[in-house]
């Protein structure tokens, strides 16, 4: 009742008083121009007739490091009415015990595939998300980002390199996401005892297992890499191995589009770098500037704003007058306070990111041509 209530009254406020394309209110704070952003008729608000959920999974009580995801997060929740969780794994022994795995980034997809099951069957759609995601922009509705037709699971390309990544994907939670999240977890004991990259390099050689074995003739080149790896240079040259032989297949199969690539019949997409059905993307690149197209952004840790750490960024928002209680009424945009400097026209942060994707391109070639992949094009035949 009450949350029917809510959505009448934020119907009605929309409708009434945001009849503009936008408002824009200026306010200094700290010697610095802040702006919050109001967007006007972009903002539909519906009861959670998809049973939506966001998720997050971590090891630690502590959240302070991921403060502005977290509450970013919590209130785009309330707002459409979706249910957020984040849940530490060590309150929840009885999944845990289910979970032999000895790295938590690989402990936590086997965790989430029982807790899908046994906690949260009720939700028919759930994004996973790392505990540093947060909304930049509330007005883009999580509705339109949902696995349709077929597909199951959403996977997403990384934007600064050639990784599909493991921080992030929205799934129909049913059996097969389930074991395909089993399976993956489980795939931590195939790894090669050397510099690993985790869950998220790990990915590729689980995602080749849908990839039938005449594509895949030539990947011992990309093992010998994995299992000599010492640095994230190395595993940056095994993904991109691994990559080439995926997006060989994903061609000569015609399993791609200019948004996505197809595994498994399309169950398992891959949504590419510039697709318009991407919902996230890391912060700190090209300079933590942002559009009104951006949705979450990815790498909101405090403990590397402005720092000569990797992964260093700008304050895009700011929790000064942040207010959980204004998440449920029509006063939640107030929230969103953004420095001014950084935000961009959405064709100027797409061009730039263009520029961005076009040398990581460049790059890639590089490796390819480098290993000399190319000579197993007559297997691929």
């Amino acid at each position: 009742m009450k949350f029917t209530k809510r959505i009448s009254i934020l119907s009605t406020y929309f409708l009434s008083i945001f009849l503009l394309f936008g408002i824009y209110l200026y306010i200094k704070k700290d010697d610095k121009t802040i702006l919050l952003i109001v967007e006007s008729n972009k903002i539909e608000v519906k009861p959670n007739i998809y049973n939506i959920t966001i998720i997050s999974i971590v090891d630690t009580e502590d959240l302070s490091n991921y403060e502005l995801a977290f509450q970013t997060t919590k209130c785009y929740s309330l707002v459409y009415g979706y249910n957020f969780i984040s849940v530490n794994i060590n309150n929840h022994k009885d999944i845990l015990s289910k979970c032999n795995q000895n790295d938590f980034m690989f402990k936590r997809h086997c965790f989430l595939s029982y807790y899908l099951k046994e906690v949260i069957s009720y939700s028919k759609y759930v994004l996973f998300i790392d505990a540093d995601i947060g909304v930049i922009n509330p007005i883009h509705n999580l509705i339109k980002y949902l696995p349709n037709g077929n597909e199951e699971i959403l996977f997403e390309e990384r934007i600064f390199n050639y990784e599909i990544s493991a921080g992030s994907y929205f799934i129909r939670n049913n059996y097969y996401t389930r074991n395909l999240l089993l399976k993956w977890a489980e795939f931590e004991k195939y790894i090669p005892n050397s510099f690993t990259g985790s869950d998220n390099v790990a990915l590729h050689p689980y995602l080749l297992k849908y990839i039938p074995k005449k594509y895949k003739n030539g990947t011992d080149l990309c093992n010998k890499i994995w299992s000599n790896s010492k640095s994230f240079y190395d595993t940056e040259r095994y993904v991109a191995c691994i990559r080439y032989f995926m997006n060989n297949y994903f061609k000569k199969t015609n399993n791609s589009n200019d948004d996505e690539y197809y595994l498994d019949n399309g169950r398992i997409k891959i949504i590419k770098k510039l697709s318009k059905r991407k919902w996230v993307r890391d912060v700190w690149l090209i300079d933590s500037q942002f559009s009104k197209d951006d949705f979450m952004f990815h790498g909101l840790k405090k403990s590397v704003i402005n720092s000569n750490s990797f992964g260093s960024w700008k304050q895009v928002i700011y929790l000064n007058a942040f207010n959980i209680s204004k998440c449920d009424n029509e006063n939640f945009y107030k929230n969103w306070l953004y420095d001014i400097n950084l935000l961009k026209s959405n064709n100027d942060i797409k061009n730039k990111l263009k520029i961005l994707i076009d040398n990581v391109d460049r790059k890639f070639e590089n490796i390819v041509n480098n290993l000399n992949i190319k000579i197993y094009d007559d297997i691929l035949e």
